[in-house]
């Protein structure tokens, strides 16, 4: 059992780092729907679940004080890749369908819960937030908005099972819908236009990131 702060973090860190580079190194079809940080949430998860990390006054510091420094950061990170003038040009059709799914998906979280309610143990709304992030804006939201609302990682870490299993079907059944994409367009009467040319944009600026990599 890890009690003390200094043991802990360097502990994690050093997990974190082999997930890393073992989802960079190898990747594959694993990675591809089970990705690394949810396997270091789960991980982390278990180890706290079976009692590798203690409740030591120690841990719980280094714990607060670490979260109270990457979560800022983190944030700034995220924003620094928003382009106002790019998403505003995508239209009011567009941005009018990616609030209503948003919407939609919180909404569903919410009505799961408020069903569901006496089945949960407490604090499980915190876990339906931090997961209704995700669904709406990716895994950077889940992590800050877990960190945000201090979500236990015991239930954390279940919810995080679900949300792989079902994000795996999700992904698959959309690649399964691909080659209709074409059709559905031209019965939509949607100008995709500007999103290829993003699409364009965002692969070229890819691209040199990706010959540094293979240089490493």
């Amino acid at each position: 059992m890890i009690q003390d702060g200094v043991m802990f973090v360097c502990f994690l860190l050093a997990f974190t780092a082999v997930i890393a580079v073992v989802e960079k190194k190898i990747g594959g079809k694993f990675f591809k729907y089970v990705p690394g940080i949810v396997l270091i949430y789960i991980g982390a998860a278990l180890m706290k679940t079976f009692g590798v990390f203690s409740d030591s006054e120690s841990v719980e510091s280094a714990y607060s004080t670490i979260r109270g420094l990457l979560l800022p950061a983190m944030l700034m990170l995220m924003l620094l890749q928003c382009d106002m003038r790019k998403i505003i040009r995508l239209g009011p059709k567009m941005l009018l369908t990616f609030f209503a799914a948003s919407f939609s998906i919180i909404g569903g979280f919410t009505l799961t819960y408020v069903l569901m309610n006496g089945f949960y143990a407490e604090g499980t709304w915190k876990a339906f937030s931090a997961l209704s992030a995700s669904w709406t804006g990716g895994s950077a939201n889940m992590v800050i908005l877990q960190g945000i609302l201090d979500v236990p990682e015991n239930i954390f870490g279940y919810a995080l099972i679900m949300d792989t299993v079902n994000y795996s079907i999700w992904v698959m059944f959309l690649f399964w819908l691909v080659p209709l994409a074409g059709k559905f367009n031209i019965w939509t009467k949607a100008d995709t236009s500007f999103i290829d040319q993003m699409t364009s944009e965002l692969e070229a600026g890819e691209a040199p990131r990706r010959n540094l990599d293979s240089w490493n």
